[in-house]
């Protein structure tokens, strides 16, 4: 970013900067439409300046023309680059679905290498390497959607047509992440020091990682159904049901 050639605006006279203002005020006023729209055309080679959208048209005039120094000529060739670059990548777009499509996005190896990326060692089994040998409860949970959430009740944990009623935020966290960790029995600290202790642990590591394989896969996966479906198969392998 210190490599990008940016006008500083204090070296702008009064006259320019008010003349900046007034236009960009007069294209807030306006739809923001896609690049095509705003340039008048799809194709290169019939953009014209006058099919430019006015508004947008006199804000470029001054800061291509009267800031950057550009001639009409020069200006109408960045608008042609524009709409040729915008083009250029949507049609690259459009095209990635349909290879995915017939070739068959292996799914599996890019989880395995998602994986490879990250140390998960931190990452232990909940709640059983959190408690130890702790006095605790027993609850038997069903398989089913996971909701947690609080009400006039209280704080509670919904699974399935099951509903838990909890005696704070962190054991409604705890019974979570246990359900996560695929516990169809959870262990139940008497302690409810214990509990925070283990929720806090637990989620510090878990948090963390949850955020990194996220930015991780954005970074590298652009097709939002295949991220979605390999982030799931991640946590999968990782004996973690993300909800």
């Amino acid at each position: 970013m210190e490599h990008l050639g940016i006008p500083n605006p204090s070296e702008l006279s009064k006259k320019i900067r008010a003349k900046l203002e007034n236009s960009f005020h007069k294209l807030s006023k306006t739809c923001c439409d896609s690049i095509f729209e705003e340039v008048g055309t799809k194709t290169p080679e019939e953009v014209s300046l006058d099919k430019v959208k006015p508004e947008r048209r006199e804000l470029d005039k001054i800061v291509m023309g009267e800031i950057l120094g550009l001639t009409e000529e020069e200006q109408l060739e960045v608008y042609k680059a524009v709409v040729d670059l915008v083009k250029s990548r949507l049609e690259k777009a459009e095209s990635v679905p349909r290879q995915a499509k017939r070739k068959g996005a292996n799914i599996d190896a890019l989880s395995e290498g998602i994986l490879r990326e990250f140390d998960i060692s931190e990452l232990k089994k909940f709640p059983d390497d959190y408690i130890g040998n702790e006095e605790c409860i027993e609850l038997e949970v069903p398989k089913g959607k996971l909701e947690v959430g609080s009400d006039l009740r209280g704080f509670f944990v919904k699974i399935g047509d099951a509903r838990f009623d909890c005696g704070s935020q962190e054991e409604a966290k705890y019974i979570e992440y246990a359900v996560m960790n695929g516990n169809a029995k959870v262990r139940i600290p008497k302690d409810e020091r214990k509990i925070k202790k283990a929720v806090e642990s637990y989620g510090s590591v878990y948090n963390k990682l949850k955020k990194d394989v996220s930015a991780y896969t954005r970074r590298t996966i652009q097709n939002n159904k295949l991220r979605e479906k390999v982030e799931s198969l991640v946590w999968e392998k990782m004996k973690i049901l993300v909800h």
